[in-house]
């Protein structure tokens, strides 16, 4: 294990070690939006594998994968998964690491979301279902324990070889030096006191979560919220508000913030399949969420 500044960083300086560039980079689309951006910084291309919706719920399309995968020199993984709010299954992860195995393809597995489980749902470490040596997990308690401005985030990676490259180049890219109280936030987080505080916190995230849906069910039902597992970052489908001049979600964000002073993410951010999407970031007071639901229920009354 290394440390750094923060997930994003480590993506970026593991990428930088290892590629070549012109390598291709494959992600399950919509993908976090700084995926796109450490992809190309990195001179390396994306390679998006667009998730299907079924039932309100996204899964993944494995033909597709596994012919991302065969000319793919990298596997970037979100899990959980953002913005979907999926937590692959241990059935799910096997088989994606037996086709990175299969194909050679190193595996980074972005796990910054891994504590915000919902009541029911379990988290899988991909450290527990990996073939072979080839990957790496990062890791942090940024945004569990809301401490992200301490700069903290940790790489495990299996092969010793592998692991001084991106340290060399965590190195020459000066993250190699993080925030002194880091470390101490992230122990006293991992502590049995914090365990404590983390329960009480998805208690009321899932709260906001089962509002959020309650709402839009009964006040906005041209809206669907998809079916989440975990994390805190609704994926709502408002493609029935796309029409005339919005024509996709990036200018109904932007027409969204200019009528009512509410700001949400357009889901083009994510990738071309986040078209129709917006997302709303629920880690926050109910009131805040309440407020910002109303602007969206008095946006929708215009359409």
């Amino acid at each position: 294990m290394i440390y750094t500044t923060g997930v994003v960083p480590a993506i970026s300086a593991v990428l930088q070690a290892l590629c070549k560039e012109g390598d291709k980079v494959v992600i399950l689309s919509p993908s976090y939006n700084c995926f796109f951006s450490s992809i190309r910084n990195s001179r390396c291309v994306a390679s998006e594998s667009e998730l299907l919706q079924k039932d309100n719920h996204f899964e993944i399309d494995w033909n597709d994968l596994e012919q991302r995968m065969q000319t793919a020199r990298f596997f970037l993984l979100c899990n959980p998964h953002n913005p979907t709010g999926r937590f692959w299954t241990a059935d799910e992860l096997k088989r994606m690491a037996r086709m990175a195995e299969k194909y050679g393809v190193f595996v980074i597995s972005d796990e910054i979301h891994c504590e915000f489980a919902f009541e029911g749902q379990h988290y899988t470490p991909y450290t527990t279902v990996a073939e072979g040596d080839n990957y790496c997990v990062c890791t942090s308690c940024s945004k569990a324990f809301n401490v992200a401005g301490l700069q903290m985030a940790n790489i495990f990676c299996p092969s010793e070889t592998l692991l001084q490259k991106v340290d060399k180049q965590i190195n020459v890219v000066e993250i190699c030096d993080v925030n002194p109280f880091g470390p101490v936030a992230m122990e006293a987080a991992y502590s049995e006191d914090g365990w404590e505080w983390l329960q009480e916190l998805m208690q009321y995230i899932e709260g906001n979560y089962r509002y959020l849906k309650e709402r839009i069910r009964t006040e906005m039902p041209m809206l669907e919220v998809t079916e989440m597992e975990g994390t805190y970052l609704a994926w709502v489908n408002c493609k029935a508000l796309l029409h005339g001049g919005i024509s996709d979600s990036e200018k109904l964000e932007q027409d969204i913030a200019e009528k009512t002073g509410v700001l949400f993410n357009g889901g083009l951010l994510y990738g071309e399949s986040g078209h129709n999407y917006i997302r709303i970031n629920m880690a926050c007071p109910r009131a805040t969420l309440e407020k910002a639901l109303s602007g969206l229920k008095n946006y929708t009354a215009r359409v």
